[in-house]
């Protein structure tokens, strides 16, 4: 048991350290920010950067690598990292933050990361251990694949959905863009995210080559209705969806979603669904577009809405107000928190087409659902 002081971010910041040692990481994670919304003008900058550092540490233990790595940022900016700050913790942020644009495919970054490390433990006398060597291997290794690689695809598939603010969890970083377990049969039969190019891979004439328009797997779900086929399962449909205007040029959501029953109709035939379901959940029947940030957010996306305008829009933190309604009862605490449209798996973005006299009793439902996961917090 720890002595309690005077001050209640020290306090606060021991308990958080316990908590963290005993594997309790988002209570920790709780107990760190309510030590620095504690803090003072008086609290010392080099407290607030060990808080900050110790729940970005936090965050990647838990597996939330996007506030891990918004956390190691905000320990070395200059408002916290001064020249005279400790060495020590300075060092270990910088290898946290290698391995974290590591897992980004930032790899330059990652090895400029990793020799300010290696560079503080020098001057400091630090050891540089044996796992830290093997990264810096990783790293290496990395830099020099070949351009035509599937690897080097990879890293360039997730540059491009960090740079429009979709999400993959850690979990499902090692089989995307791909269903987790998926056999190579599968995987051959699978429509997955990839650039919208005849090489299906990202123009070089791009200066920024994360720019090239991409085609995303969406898994529309339809709560309350039943599958034609299987009347115990609730129907969904997979599309892919292109950031590029084709055709009359009109790629909103509407263009792709709105008549999605009515071109399964025609697949069922008398065996489909309602005229009456084919209009309530349609936009002229009033049905909204429900769709679910990686952080339990549920936005009211228009049926206008484009692809590039979505991932702007849902990509937090953000200076400006986010142009989707949250339709939740009980809002987000943390608003300066990462979040944005998280790919399924790493594999599909989900989103639900709710008729309008059960969107009320869907939002319910859902948020139930994410107090018991813990998402309310």
């Amino acid at each position: 048991m720890t002595a309690k002081t005077s001050d209640p971010v020290l306090d606060l910041k021991e308990k958080a350290n316990i908590e963290c040692r005993r594997g309790q990481y988002k209570p920790a994670i709780d107990l760190y920010t309510k030590a620095l919304a504690r803090a003072t003008p008086t609290t010392a900058t080099e407290t607030k950067r060990i808080i900050i550092a110790n729940r970005g540490q936090t965050y990647s233990l838990w597996g939330d690598i996007y506030s891990a790595l918004q956390d190691v940022e905000l320990a070395l900016s200059p408002e916290y990292t001064k020249p005279d700050s400790p060495k020590g913790l300075k060092a270990k942020c910088y290898f946290r933050r290698s391995k974290l644009r590591y897992q980004f495919a930032r790899y330059e970054d990652a090895k400029s990361d990793y020799e300010a490390f290696e560079r503080l433990q020098h001057e400091t006398g630090g050891e540089i251990e044996d796992i830290a060597k093997e990264f810096w291997k990783q790293i290496q290794k990395a830099i020099k694949q070949p351009k035509d690689s599937e690897e080097a695809l990879k890293a360039e598939l997730i540059r491009a959905i960090d740079f429009r603010g979709i999400t993959v969890a850690e979990d499902y970083r090692n089989s995307f863009p791909y269903l987790p377990n998926a056999t190579e049969d599968e995987k051959d039969e699978m429509t997955v995210l990839h650039f919208d190019t005849d090489t299906e891979r990202p123009d070089p004439g791009l200066s920024n080559p994360s720019a090239t328009p991409l085609v995303v797997p969406f898994s529309v779900n339809f709560p309350g209705l039943g599958n034609p086929k299987r009347p115990d399962l609730t129907f969904s449909a997979n599309i892919d969806i292109s950031e590029r205007s084709w055709g009359d040029g009109d790629d909103t959501l509407r263009a792709h979603l709105d008549n999605l029953l009515l071109s399964f109709n025609m697949a069922y035939g008398s065996n489909g669904f309602r005229s009456s379901d084919v209009v309530k959940y349609s936009e002229r029947g009033g049905a909204k577009l429900v769709l679910t940030t990686e952080k339990g957010r549920l936005l009211d996306i228009p049926w206008s809405t484009k692809l590039v305008d979505l991932w702007v829009g849902t990509k937090l933190p953000r200076q400006s107000a986010c142009p989707f309604k949250d339709l939740r009862t009980k809002q987000r605490p943390r608003v300066y928190e990462p979040d944005g449209i998280g790919l399924i798996k790493g594999h599909a973005i989900a989103i639900s087409v709710v008729p309008k006299a059960d969107v009320d009793g869907y939002v319910m439902f859902l948020q139930i659902g994410f107090e018991g996961m813990g998402l309310e917090r």
